[in-house]
């Protein structure tokens, strides 16, 4: 059933309500105090003129992160040799493999550990009887209390309470812009083009890190749009302008960067061992040729990853109904558990999130190999991933992440008892069907909508981009067709209204099956388009249905002009 979520007045009043802030203060985007930063810039400075080994991570807050920190180092007057972990070889963090390597060649200097770090207990404490000298900048959770580091700068949503500390986590991009931006303030060095190219790729991380989009990650990101959108005005390392200005995007918004940037970014490193590498190569290119290199073969990994997600989406599914964990489109399970040796390590995180949004329970999707399980989790909004796998942590090898997202570990032998403990726990799930909006909007009333919407951009985690029922979207014919059918094998369909466009993705085989219907009623967040100067509105559909007994007049005088002819 649709229904509506509460009788907003205006858009103001939903913003207000998803924020708990007043608009004065929504505006003034506030920064959240980020302890122990200025001790960790003095730190940084005690190391000027000497190498620096920075540690990142391989998904797309650790690649932007890494390589803010290695830029930030450089233009510091640091010597900085960037690492990133192999995901299938290595795992995630500061693996054991990674300390021996560092321990073997390099001498005592300044370790920072960016995007990881925080539950490297055991590592760091080996690098500090070393005589090595350790940063961590992190915001995952940390499970057992703060590693025994010179300096740790954390953003954990483990630890801090938002009550006491009016705190909105940053993403590790985000922390390291804040990092180079205090850094600035105390001893200069920071160049424009550098500081330019940090707001960009920590605007992107924020976004594709899905942290709280209000406060000081509202203004990063706000910012990180105005140098994208107004390109031409600002100056930026080649490799992040070759982003931009290659993806052909006219207007970039949130959903664009959640939807085009962040997977492309991404895909490298969920298909190759060290393909994160690729990924911060294309950022940090100063040549305009070798950017354009990259940028086709980051561009190349995405099509691939959209191809495997599809098809091992179908593989879980398949498991999952020969099971009985799903009936029909329903899901008789409270917590989705699924392994497999068919799964890639590196789109487990995808078919878990795929899942979780079409059934609304939390999943966790493990890809099997020598006898070890290796997996990722998504969650539903209320239930906190990281506090219930903590509730079954002696079952797994490891594990970690935030509270919707995780990674982990486990022998084989153990994955259908943790499927039976996740599934005995009193979880808050809910088995109705409905679906939500928050406003409802005529086709006549998109412009105005969008525009008052815009006043209070961007949206993201937290604050949604207003989502909107339209109770009958009537199709005209566009150059003879009522539809365009895009993308590979055709899967996604454009309905083409009066003054609007309606975008349905991956949804053609049931726009078929429903009999190409004129007139519609449809879900989705609305939107403008941008292309070649002109702007439409159009709507990004979730969920639509047909308007039975409802005739199309323009249809229906268009099909007898044509009998005619």
């Amino acid at each position: 059933m649709w229904k509506q979520r509460k009788c907003y007045k205006s858009i103001e009043e939903y913003v207000i309500d998803n924020t708990g802030q007043s608009i004065e203060e929504y505006n003034m985007m506030p920064e959240c105090p980020i302890e122990n930063i200025a001790e960790g810039v003095k730190l940084l400075h005690e190391h000027v003129g000497k190498p620096v080994y920075v540690l990142a991570d391989y998904d797309v807050d650790g690649v932007t992160s890494g390589f803010e920190m290695y830029l930030g180092c450089k233009c510091a007057g640091l010597i900085p040799h960037i690492r990133f972990p192999k995901r299938f070889s290595e795992g995630y963090g500061f693996s054991d493999k990674i300390l021996e390597e560092i321990l073997e060649k390099t001498e005592p200097q300044l370790i920072i550990l960016v995007d990881n770090g925080i539950v490297a207990y055991k590592q760091i404490k080996r690098m500090k009887e070393a005589g090595y000298t350790v940063l961590v900048v992190d915001h995952h959770v940390a499970k057992a209390g703060y590693p025994d580091a010179d300096v740790v700068i954390d953003q954990s949503d483990g630890i801090k309470d938002e009550s006491v500390y009016g705190y909105t986590p940053y993403c590790a991009a985000g922390l390291t812009l804040r990092f180079f931006e205090k850094y600035n303030e105390m001893y200069g060095g920071l160049d424009e083009i550098s500081h330019n190219t940090m707001k960009v790729t920590a605007g992107i991380a924020t976004v594709a890190d899905v942290v709280p989009m209000k406060n000081g990650n509202r203004k990063i990101v706000k910012e990180a749009l105005e140098i994208m959108n107004n390109i031409a005005d600002y100056e930026l390392i080649t490799g992040v302008k070759t982003l931009i200005t290659q993806l052909g995007i006219e207007h970039f918004t949130t959903t664009t960067i959640g939807f085009n940037i962040a997977p492309m970014l991404n895909a490298p490193g969920r298909l190759e061992d060290a393909g994160a590498l690729i990924s911060a190569t294309m950022l940090a290119s100063k040549n305009i040729g070798i950017a354009n290199s990259y940028f086709k073969k980051v561009l190349d990994y995405n099509e691939l990853r959209k191809d495997k997600s599809r098809d091992q989406v179908g593989i879980a599914e398949d498991i999952l109904i020969k099971r009985g964990d799903v009936v029909g489109d329903k899901c008789t399970c409270k917590f989705i558990v699924v392994a497999s040796e068919k799964f890639d390590k590196g789109i487990c995180g995808i078919i878990a999130g795929k899942l979780c949004e079409k059934y609304q329970r939390p999943a966790i999707v493990m890809n099997v190999h020598d006898g070890i399980a290796h997996g990722s989790a998504r969650s539903t909004d209320n239930i906190n991933l990281v506090n219930t796998l903590k509730e079954i942590e002696e079952l797994f090898l490891g594990f970690g992440g935030h509270a919707k997202a995780a990674g982990m570990s486990s022998e084989l032998a153990k994955v259908e008892i943790i499927r039976e403990r996740l599934n005995e726990m009193p979880l808050d799930i809910s088995d109705d069907n409905d679906i939500f909006y928050d406003f409802e909007v005529e086709e006549a009333d998109f412009s105005h909508f969008i525009e008052e919407a815009e006043k209070y951009a961007p949206y993201g985690e937290g604050n949604p981009i207003p989502t909107v029922y339209v109770k009958n979207y009537v199709l005209y014919p566009d150059g003879g067709l009522y539809v365009r059918y895009m993308g590979k094998e055709s899967i996604h369909v454009k309905l083409f209204g009066a003054d609007s466009n309606a975008l349905c993705f991956g949804m053609s085989e049931e726009y078929l099956k429903k009999g190409e219907p004129k007139n519609v009623s449809l879900i989705g967040n609305l939107s403008n388009n941008y292309f070649n100067g002109s702007i439409t509105p159009q709507i990004e559909v979730k969920v639509f249905e047909p308007i039975e007994n409802k005739n199309n007049a323009f249809a229906d005088e268009l099909s007898s002009l044509l009998m005619a002819l």
